[in-house]
């Protein structure tokens, strides 16, 4: 367990922070909550007017906050390596690398390379980010995944992971995604066995974002979240498993973070289930190949 109230403490953070989807929702409040505490931070986001709008209200409670905002499309390869340059023009390593930004439960549609959009930008966009940056990691470094409780009931097509022959639904598209992010950490795990950095997956618990109020999001969706949003948490209360990722002294590389400890909302979990498919070895292998074959990049190489 990680007691959030310790990390609320904290100051003067000399860390060097890359962020993906930070001009709103709980990658917004992660942002915040390190900025204020004196990180530096590049974040990637679509939005121009919206990254400005969420410096601005960080710099009206902060004065001196180092945030740089750099255009960032995860459903575009070139926007991505163009990301990447300024970002390793600006910090000569990183110390924390968030992959936070994603969509939930769009109709059918495809990135600029072609994947199938959830899965392209949920988990290939920031499999090629990872890819790109994990030269430029500090030596103890953290990378992380935020999934979200959806990767439970999720399973991978194995012989169509792009809905290209069987029928496509938005939710269960969206799930695929995030077992995909918790398959892509485990793989991580793996590959960075023997180092000192870490790799973390979190979820926010039903938290509202948004997400959950896009204008492209399927009717059935819609009305799913309006049963929902009486019981659903701030941003900010999500925001805090990524927040102890990032900084928590505890945590140990493959852990799986969620909100809170039941009975004690300050708490947060650093053991949340799993689902069964991110446990098996041949699994983690086979999705860490696919990903590496779909993007021609290879953490081999």
């Amino acid at each position: 367990m990680i007691d959030f109230k310790a990390l609320e403490k904290l100051n003067d953070l000399d860390l060097k922070v890359v962020i993906t989807g930070a001009n709103s929702g709980i990658g917004y409040e992660a942002m915040r909550f390190l900025a204020v505490r004196g990180a530096h931070i590049i974040f990637g986001a679509r939005s121009l007017a919206k990254a400005d709008e969420a410096i601005a209200k960080i710099e009206a409670v902060y004065k001196r906050p180092k945030i740089e905002f750099v255009p960032l499309d995860l459903g575009d390869n070139d926007s991505i390596f163009a990301f990447v340059d300024k970002v390793k023009e600006t910090f000569d390593s990183i110390d924390i690398l968030i992959n936070n930004a994603g969509i939930m439960a769009l109709p059918y549609g495809k990135t600029k390379q072609g994947f199938e959009q959830q899965m392209g930008i949920n988990h290939l966009g920031h499999f090629i980010l990872t890819h790109q940056l994990k030269d430029h990691l500090s030596e103890q470094a953290r990378i992380i995944n935020v999934s979200s409780q959806a990767s439970l009931p999720g399973k991978i097509q194995w012989d169509d992971i792009f809905y290209e022959k069987s029928g496509y639904t938005p939710f269960k598209s969206y799930a695929q995604s995030k077992l995909a992010n918790v398959l892509f950490s485990e793989g991580l795990v793996e590959y960075f066995k023997g180092s000192s950095v870490k790799v973390l997956t979190v979820h926010p618990g039903l938290a509202s974002t948004g997400l959950f109020n896009r204008k492209e999001s399927s009717k059935g969706f819609k009305v799913i979240f309006k049963l929902l949003a009486p019981f659903a948490s701030s941003a900010e209360k999500g925001a805090r498993p990524t927040i102890a990722a990032a900084l928590a002294k505890e945590v140990n590389s493959g852990d799986f973070l969620g909100p809170k400890v039941k009975g004690n909302p300050h708490f947060i979990s650093q053991n949340e289930k799993k689902n069964a498919i991110a446990l098996n070895p041949s699994n983690i292998t086979r999705f860490f190949n696919w990903s590496e074959t779909v993007t021609g990049l290879s953490f081999r190489d």
